[in-house]
């Protein structure tokens, strides 16, 4: 790798040019296709949660995700003619723009080529979960900002030797425990990394403060918890009120989901788990992008040995941490392995570059095509996608005391929360939500989604409608005309 890596990290203006170009069209591209209003595609009622969570200081399940919190309500405090879900599906478009920008400077530094670097960069914006996660609210994209940004100073380290870049790697790691703990869990791969390339490193006293520095910000960062609940924060899940100094910590640990680990029996792990992510990885990247990845650990086995044991180790730790688990969206627990990957796979492009410049244009042109079209047969509804949960002016309808008839209690909850918490005009009105058929007394009943149209009309139960948007439907029950 001594031959490929830049030995200079000073970038010329014509790269940091490059760089605010890649900003700003990463920016305005996730701008263009964000998620408009309440919900999302992933999640709809973890997304909703995230865009009132942070308006109002509240603290979400574990594991609190503190320091997105607090970005996400100085973000929303920003006056702009748009509403607060926007507004946070907007915060994640541009960690992802941020991302995008890092990632592509890390491989400039891995010795890639202009064109090689658009490539592997096109791959990892255009994949489905990266997407979907840099157009709609929540910690995900900061997720990924976090990593990008550590692996940045790692790799400059690693060409430097400054200890500003070792501090600030440090920092990162573990400033990020302060937003989820797969930072801490990565934080032996990182100090392992650091001893190999350099032994001496912990010799010094900046190393050790370092260490302290971004200790102190990241579990301090947790006393938000702390104060917010003793403040009496509107929204507390897991956590009560005068939380303890023992379930804070037990929250940063991910106490909550403690019963969701150790689900997947090592044989479905190998057997089922293992398979589904290599297809998976297929469908993120493309076919072409994990044959290239390939290339990439092999060439860094060959050149850089430490920096290959040290992706193979995150790589084997982001799918064994999160293998185990139960989770109604498994694939998205895979984020950070499809992250690697994707460095990977620009890291294999550099290889076959410098091997032989001719087959590594040819190979970029593919590789481009090749995303590009993996992007548009698969991601296409996420450019046409209609919100059908944006239902403000529906609820404005309903008279006061209402009951709104769901399907799916826990997404309804965190929607009529978000309205509740952003127009007063709803809060007053009261609106109960109820997911069982037995309508009772004089109450007033409301439904909204085609599921529970289907239980109304197999119980022959009249409804009718009385109200729509442009996406949703508002129906009334026990009516045969429109009151």
């Amino acid at each position: 790798m001594n031959n490929t890596i830049n030995n200079n990290t000073t970038l010329s203006a014509n790269e940091r040019l490059v760089d605010s170009v890649v900003f700003i069209v990463a920016l305005l591209f996730y701008s263009l296709t964000l998620h408009q209003g309440v919900a999302g595609s992933e999640s709809p009622g973890d997304t909703t949660k995230f865009q009132y969570i942070g308006f109002i200081l509240g603290v979400p399940h574990s594991p609190g995700y503190p320091l997105y919190v607090i970005i996400n309500w100085l973000w929303t405090h920003i006056p702009l003619p748009i509403s607060i879900a926007t507004k946070t599906n907007l915060l994640s478009a541009f960690f992802a723009a941020g991302t995008l920008t890092i990632f592509r400077r890390c491989l400039v530094y891995l010795g890639s080529a202009r064109s090689l670097s658009f490539a592997a960069t096109a791959a990892l914006a255009l994949s489905r979960l990266f997407w979907t996660r840099s157009t709609e609210a929540g910690p995900g994209a900061m997720s990924y900002f976090l990593i990008a940004l550590l692996l940045f100073f790692l790799i400059r380290w690693t060409i430097n030797k400054k200890e500003s870049d070792l501090w600030s790697s440090l920092i990162v790691t573990f400033i990020g425990a302060g937003h989820s703990p797969l930072c801490l869990w990565l934080s032996p791969i990182v100090i392992i990394y650091l001893i190999s390339v350099k032994p001496d490193v912990w010799k010094k006293k900046s190393t050790w403060f370092a260490c302290l520095i971004g200790l102190v910000i990241g579990f301090g960062i947790y006393s938000f918890i702390y104060i917010r609940s003793h403040q009496g924060a509107p929204v507390l899940e897991y956590v009560r009120h005068n939380v303890s100094l023992k379930r804070l910590c037990l929250m940063a640990l991910n106490e909550q989901f403690w019963s969701n680990y150790f689900i997947a029996s090592p044989k479905i792990i190998f057997t089922y788990r293992l398979p589904q992510l290599f297809f998976e990885t297929c469908r993120q990247l493309s076919y072409a992008g994990v044959f290239l990845s390939v290339f990439g650990i092999i060439f860094l086995f060959l050149k850089k040995f430490r920096v290959a044991v040290f992706f193979t180790i995150a790589l084997i730790a982001s799918f064994l941490l999160k293998a185990h688990i139960y989770s109604p969206n498994i694939i998205g627990e895979y984020w950070l392995f499809f992250m690697l990957t994707a460095y990977l796979s620009g890291i294999g492009l550099i290889w076959i570059w410098n091997y032989k410049k001719s087959i590594g244009i040819l190979l970029s042109v593919i590789y481009a095509s090749l995303v590009l079209f993996n992007s548009v047969t698969q991601n296409n509804d996420l450019l046409l996608k209609k919100n059908q949960l944006d239902v403000e002016t529906l609820l404005l309808i309903c008279p006061p005391g209402s009951n709104l008839l769901t399907d799916d209690l826990y997404t309804w909850q965190e929607i009529l929360r978000y309205y509740n918490f952003t127009n007063p005009f709803i809060k007053k009105r009261k609106i109960k939500l109820q997911d069982k058929l037995d309508l009772y007394g004089d109450s007033t009943y409301f439904f909204i989604t085609d599921t529970v149209k289907k239980q109304l009309d197999d119980a022959g139960i009249s409804y009718v409608p009385i109200s729509s948007n442009k996406t949703a439907v508002l129906y009334i029950i026990g009516r045969k005309s429109n009151p």
